[in-house]
């Protein structure tokens, strides 16, 4: 604690002493003013964007109903959670055809996590369920979009932001995050999603089962999802707003 301590007074000396901070959130920029005790007015806040028209455009599939999965593979960023709320809904009626579609890298440290979660996914007789993709760059992204109903990354503490979320709704696909850090921001903005809590396996699954039951949400979501993106986060937009800052700043 008093090394945690010592870092936050560290950075906030030196924060205080520019001119500007920039957070990709309002979530993020109310943490760091309140941990850092940063002055009012230092801190503005303008989302990571992405070329929005780079992605191709997918209805979320109704047949073969598929969860996908971006991010690094691991315990943080709760893939075991996905796994178990995944293993849930297998257990219900209805969802004989839904699969579980995973990609996002992984480090040695990783590999013993990943191999209890197979383990899981083996003894319950669902192996051929469950495709792991190591190519998540473009333009295997795409590929990786295509066939998806949704995604969800339910990161155990939340984020400050999450790329996949926009890369998931500017493809298409709506996104089903709990309801911590940066998720219910974007996709308050976006209307691309659902947001649940707490985040267990047992909300994420209930919340997971609702939009695959609910068809014309799910298309209505599609839609909405990528003009939110277009609207709040294309890169050209939040480019503009960056150097409208700049351009303050100098003058």
């Amino acid at each position: 604690p008093s090394i945690r301590k010592k870092m936050w007074e560290l950075m906030a000396s030196r924060a205080n002493g520019t001119d500007a901070l920039i957070a990709v959130s309002d979530w993020f920029a109310t943490e760091m003013k309140q941990k850092m005790h940063l002055r009012e007015g230092l801190v503005h806040t303008i989302p990571i964007g992405i070329q929005t028209n780079q992605y191709r455009i997918h209805e979320p599939s109704l047949h073969n109903r598929t969860i996908g999965y971006l991010s690094r593979l691991c315990d943080e960023n709760g893939l075991g959670i996905l796994v178990d709320a995944f293993l849930l809904l297998k257990k219900e009626s209805g969802f004989d055809d839904v699969r579980l579609r995973l990609t996002g890298g992984k480090t040695h440290d990783d590999h013993s996590f990943i191999r209890r979660q197979v383990k899981k996914i083996r003894e319950a007789g669902l192996s051929e369920m469950v495709e792991f993709h190591d190519n998540f760059g473009m333009p295997a992204l795409q590929d990786f979009f295509a066939g998806l109903t949704v995604l969800s990354v339910p990161v155990l503490k939340g984020e400050a932001f999450g790329m996949y979320q926009l890369e998931a709704m500017a493809s298409g696909i709506p996104v089903v995050q709990p309801a911590l850090g940066a998720f219910p921001e974007i996709v308050g903005k976006t209307g691309g999603g659902l947001i649940y809590q707490p985040n267990t396996p047992e909300a994420l699954s209930k919340a997971i089962a609702c939009l695959l039951n609910d068809p014309a949400k799910l298309l209505t979501m599609s839609k909405v999802g990528r003009n939110g993106v277009e609207e709040h986060f294309d890169a050209p937009l939040v480019s503009t707003k960056l150097m409208t800052l700049y351009q303050q700043l100098t003058h």
